[in-house]
């Protein structure tokens, strides 16, 4: 979908007429011989379809990108839990969030 700022001026082009001029080789401006059969190939040739747009595909699950999210949310996991619990020792802390990582981690591949 276009922009507002795209659609303006879209609709500013078609508003305002054009014309269609041709240039000899010696430079000289000469007239257009069918003046609706010129403006019409000019439309044509100014709709050319857009190239298609390419979507990224889905990878297949790999070890490596789910130990890389793992890495993202361990620290987040901890202070979740420092905030939940905050009369647990660190090492209690740490070893909580292992154990939620060996939990959440299989089931995000």
């Amino acid at each position: 979908m276009a922009t507002k700022k795209q659609r303006r001026r879209r609709a500013k082009d078609q508003r305002h007429e054009w014309e269609t001029v041709y240039v000899d080789a010696d430079g000289n401006e000469v007239e257009v011989p069918d003046q609706k059969s010129a403006s019409a190939n000019g439309r044509a040739a100014a709709k050319k379809p857009a190239p298609a747009r390419t979507t990224r595909g889905v990878q297949p699950a790999s070890w490596r990108r789910v130990l890389k999210r793992g890495l993202l949310f361990a620290p987040a996991m901890y202070i979740l839990l420092t905030l939940l619990e905050p009369n647990t020792t660190y090492a209690e802390r740490a070893f909580f969030t292992v154990q939620l990582l060996a939990i959440f981690l299989p089931s995000a591949t």
